[in-house]
């Protein structure tokens, strides 16, 4: 494949020294199985794709997949982070951001990881199942930086048990996640100059989490989430900003391929240019043949909207209403080549992809191939999506696609982004993506139809379940009140004796040391209990008390 070979002569030239040994994870809890590296990049390993559905067949539909964000600062110069192929440079990076003097080798081994968790997982360990043998992931969880290195103090999510402001898996503090799987992975666009878009930094933090869930049978099984946190560390104000997702789809075979987007749906997607996947010029091992499927990135919730602009943002038909967001603002879709609608190579040319405008700065206009027509358009290849003339002005257009524009199948990128919003100093935004999937057995509109009603069920789960708010997230066991206990006597020399009342089964109990090891736990079958902790050494020591549906944490000092 050329891209794979123009790739690979990249990768040995090097692609860049701060992404060639990228840590990485797979989500595979469902039909997708899909990559996750350290730095930010998703769906690829550097050589090729790593979006496989259904999963074992060694069938992809994206290439690769990364975040572009860009905005303007009071003095109006663009700050800008955007990643493709790493080929020409690199913007994002992976950690948190911290102080300039901590960006060294040592840092980047540190902060080179993503952590890859389940439900069960983390069920298990709150039921105490794991005994002294913690997975590494939940002891090594980021849930804290270090201030006094410029890091902030709260990174990844997690349940503080005891609610003092740390991480302690010892105590019982775990993990919070998103889905029955979930990577957890941070990067930033402040670790070293931007060498990809050649933008100034906007000094961001990006808190990624990738999640899916087990359900069989239904459209999430061959669906995926993304969250993104994103942190503005910096002391600008920036304005005028675009958030978007960028994406070079790869169905089965590269080279006959069509992007298209749905206005009332706010997603954009990509199908087959013709009946049979791969049919010409290279069939063979990872192309989808007859029938291909559709992939689809559906934008689920977007950064708020600027109160008072008198814009319908979300296009409910409200006029800024409190917790107004972004809807879909803008899909461009440009050519793998050097023209004027083709590659990016300079900064501006980014941003205005982000705005939907052309690298010569011309708007994107509706009908043929999106250039040099008369109508300005925000969405291109709408079909018949945007009865309401939503992308111009108001005023309906005909139906627009591939098809109708006579296009030539062949390989195609895409970028859907919100905006324009403020991105204040120190202020944080929330966004959250579903991959979805559908394969039909009438051609690629048949496929198309699929994957809309496949959209339309995850986008009411999505509806019934999120929040991006760690406590709003569905965790596999409720923390209750229903568990008292109290320990006496405190301090104690020799025997300690807890008393407890709960509801659950299964009480069990584990006692930790300063270090966070346990050095005793066992099973509770009566209410009151005791314990000899005479061989314990003279410390303060933690004890957690658990059944199937709650939780209790103390503390005792042996004497």
């Amino acid at each position: 494949m050329k891209k794979k070979l123009l790739l690979s002569c990249f990768a040995v030239i090097g692609i860049s020294a701060l992404s060639q040994a990228q840590s990485n994870e797979s989500l595979d809890i469902n039909q997708v199985k899909s990559m996750v590296n350290a730095g930010g990049d998703l769906f690829w390993n550097f050589a090729g794709p790593k979006f496989e559905v259904p999963q074992g067949s060694g069938k992809h539909t994206i290439f690769t997949d990364n975040l572009w964000i860009g905005g303007l600062d009071p003095g109006n110069t663009l700050h800008l982070a955007a990643q493709t192929y790493r080929q020409n440079g690199t913007d994002f990076f992976q950690g948190p951001v911290s102080n300039p003097s901590e960006y060294n080798t040592n840092y980047d081994n540190q902060w080179n990881k993503v952590w890859k968790l389940s439900k069960a997982m983390i069920d298990s360990f709150r039921l105490g199942l794991y005994g002294v043998n913690v997975p590494q992931v939940i002891q090594t969880w980021p849930g804290n930086g270090n201030p006094l290195i410029g890091q902030a103090l709260q990174l990844a999510p997690y349940v503080d048990v005891n609610a003092d402001g740390m991480y302690s898996y010892q105590i019982g503090d775990y993990p919070c996640i998103k889905g029955d799987q979930a990577v957890f992975f941070m990067f930033n666009d402040d670790r070293a100059a931007h060498t990809e878009s050649g933008a100034a930094k906007m000094g961001i933090e990006i808190h990624g989490m990738l999640y899916a869930y087990d359900m069989p049978g239904t459209a999430l099984d061959t669906t995926i989430f993304l969250n993104y946190k994103i942190f503005n560390r910096s002391a600008n104000d920036y304005n005028s900003v675009y958030v978007g997702n960028w994406a070079d789809f790869d169905l089965g075979y590269y080279g006959d391929d069509y992007v298209g987007c749905d206005v009332g749906r706010n997603l954009f997607y990509c199908y087959n240019g013709d009946a049979d996947d791969g049919s010409s010029p290279t069939p063979g091992a990872g192309t989808y043949g007859a029938n291909p499927p559709v992939q689809a990135i559906m934008m689920l919730n977007g950064p708020l909207a600027d109160p008072g602009d008198n814009v319908d943002n979300d296009r409910d038909g409200t006029t800024d209403e409190n917790g107004e967001t972004c809807a879909m603002s803008r899909f461009v879709s440009y050519q793998n080549n050097a023209l004027v609608t083709g590659n990016p190579t300079m900064t501006g040319h980014y941003y205005n992809y982000l705005l939907g405008k052309w690298k010569d700065n011309s708007p994107v206009t509706y009908g043929g191939n999106g250039y040099g027509g008369n109508m300005s358009a925000a969405f291109m290849y709408p079909g018949t999506s945007d009865p309401n003339g939503w992308g111009t002005s108001f005023v309906p257009q005909a139906a627009w696609d591939e098809t109708i524009a006579g296009n030539i199948p062949s390989d195609r990128h895409g970028v859907g982004s919100y905006g324009p919003f403020i991105l204040s100093a120190g202020e944080e935004i929330c966004i959250d993506y579903a991959f979805v999937w559908g394969r039909g057995n009438s051609g690629p509109g048949g496929s198309i139809t699929v994957m809309q009603n496949n959209a339309d069920d995850v986008r009411a789960f999505y509806d019934s379940t999120a929040s991006c708010s760690c406590s709003s997230w569905p965790l596999g066991i409720p923390q209750q009140e229903n568990l008292t206990v109290s320990l006496y006597p405190n301090p104690v020399n020799d025997i300690l004796t807890i008393d407890y009342k709960a509801a659950g089964k299964n009480t069990r109990y584990a006692i930790y040391n300063p270090a966070g090891q346990i050095v005793s736990a066992g099973d509770i079958h009566d209410n009151h209990i005791t314990v000899n902790v005479s061989m314990l050494a003279r410390s303060v020591y933690y004890i957690r008390i658990f059944d199937e549906s709650s939780v209790a944490v103390g503390k005792f000092i042996r004497q």
